[in-house]
């Protein structure tokens, strides 16, 4: 298991552009469009193999007959963190593969992969659990220019840590979740403009 990337979800990707170059000083590169899902996202390099997501509804595109992936059928009101995705292969063999959802194929212009997305569309332990993902294709990380953005440490809070890191060793994961009275994450990253937190 390895971290993929993390996901902000946005109103739209011109106000998640904005508000990630407001607090990073770096502008978010071209995504694509996800007709499953009917959604399309914005990216920005962290490293070789990790990167951050801006991802909104597309208003372009028909509205799918199935709940879309991380809640974004649900009203956004500003840009925030909401996610993240782990990387693994063998993705079916993983355990307890089904508390992450359904594995779904995806595809995106030349990218392809297998993802976990709950039928309801619902966050995982309200996004503390991740989505894992298989690539089938390379990871988008290879394609976009570094532009100054590097992970310094991520936080994960849950009311229940102990159950959650439980589920965090099976999986062979290292960061261990705190606890707290809700769910949030947040990374901290170095960017253009210092230490920032999201």
């Amino acid at each position: 298991m390895t971290l993929d990337h993390f996901v902000i979800a946005a109103p739209n990707l011109e106000i998640g552009a904005a508000w990630l170059e407001k607090r990073t000083g770096v502008k978010a590169q071209t995504g694509g469009k996800h007709a499953l899902m009917g959604t399309h996202n914005l990216l920005a390099r962290l490293g070789a193999d990790t990167y951050l997501e801006i991802i909104s509804i597309d208003p372009d595109a028909p509205k799918p007959n199935r709940p879309r992936w991380f809640e974004l059928d649900q009203p956004i009101a500003e840009p925030q963190l909401i996610h993240w995705v782990v990387r693994c292969q063998h993705l079916e063999q993983q355990p307890n593969v089904a508390q992450h959802g359904t594995i779904t194929p995806v595809t995106r212009g030349a990218y392809s992969w297998k993802i976990t997305i709950p039928e309801d569309g619902h966050l995982p332990e309200n996004g503390i659990l991740p989505t894992l993902i298989e690539w089938q294709s390379q990871n988008p990380s290879a394609n976009l220019e570094p532009r100054g953005l590097e992970l310094v440490a991520l936080e994960l809070y849950h009311p229940d840590a102990e159950r959650i890191n439980q589920q965090f060793d099976a999986l062979g994961l290292e960061p261990k979740v705190q606890s707290a009275a809700l769910p949030s994450l947040r990374v901290c990253l170095q960017t253009p403009k210092g230490s920032v937190w999201l």
